[in-house]
């Protein structure tokens, strides 16, 4: 994914985002490559090294998931992610309401 495209995503400023690659980058868990058709841009990719990384977290937020939503009905967990998909689509990229 792009740098820019992170820092937008996150709604994080370039420079922060620039220091957190760094730090990922250190680790060996990211790399940074630069766009043929921009030389400003970077893309950023995982490396191998993240693998055990992501499945860690991914084991960490199912869990934390889980026990959240224990007790919800189906029915009602269903309606929150309707009305959720529908004030992200009138945020809109911008994370600012249209209008």
């Amino acid at each position: 994914m792009p740098q820019k495209d992170i820092a937008e995503c996150i709604g994080a400023e370039g420079p922060t985002v620039v220091r957190v690659l760094d730090g990922l980058e250190r680790m060996g868990l990211t790399v940074r490559q630069d766009e043929p058709a921009d030389r400003r841009a970077k893309t950023v990719r995982l490396t191998t090294q993240a693998a055990p990384v992501l499945e860690e977290i991914r084991r960490i937020t199912e869990g934390f998931r889980r026990e959240m939503w224990a007790g919800v009905p189906d029915e009602d967990l269903a309606a929150y992610e309707r009305v959720m998909a529908v004030l992200l689509q009138n945020l809109g990229p911008s994370g600012r309401v249209r209008g």
